[in-house]
């Protein structure tokens, strides 16, 4: 695993953090993500959330970047690394490189909850990229 990642380009913010508790429970992941896009102020190129600064409590590292066109998730352990893409407009989905078929969008927006409770939990960081 890696242990150097720097978010020093990037501001810690709280944004769109009270806003989760307003959007619906059973898909909470891939509401937040749609939120985030259509809300995302003009002088934001996107945000990321990443439990990094956490690193020696977890298995799995992740960051997770949004913007208006896409999320993009990366994981990494001591076993895998994988880059998963949601294209907003097409609704594809790509595991590294690999157009994926719609079963897999239920297993990513699962995935995207469990890193938005990581969030209200104080398990993770959002941070914004200011344009």
């Amino acid at each position: 695993m890696i242990d150097n990642l720097s978010f020093d380009h990037l501001n810690k913010t709280q944004a769109f953090i009270q806003d989760i508790d307003t959007l619906p429970p059973d898909q909470l992941g891939f509401s937040f993500i749609s939120h985030v896009k259509e809300t995302l102020p003009l002088d934001i190129a996107s945000i990321f959330i990443s439990n990094f600064e956490f690193r020696k409590s977890v298995k799995v590292l992740y960051v997770l970047r949004i913007n208006r066109e896409k999320a993009e998730l990366v994981e990494l352990s001591e076993h895998i690394e994988n880059s998963i893409i949601y294209d907003f407009l097409s609704q594809d989905i790509y595991l590294n490189s690999k157009k994926m078929s719609n079963f897999y969008k239920k297993a990513f927006k699962q995935r995207l909850s469990h890193i938005i409770k990581d969030l209200q939990n104080n398990k993770s960081n959002i941070f914004e990229e200011v344009i």
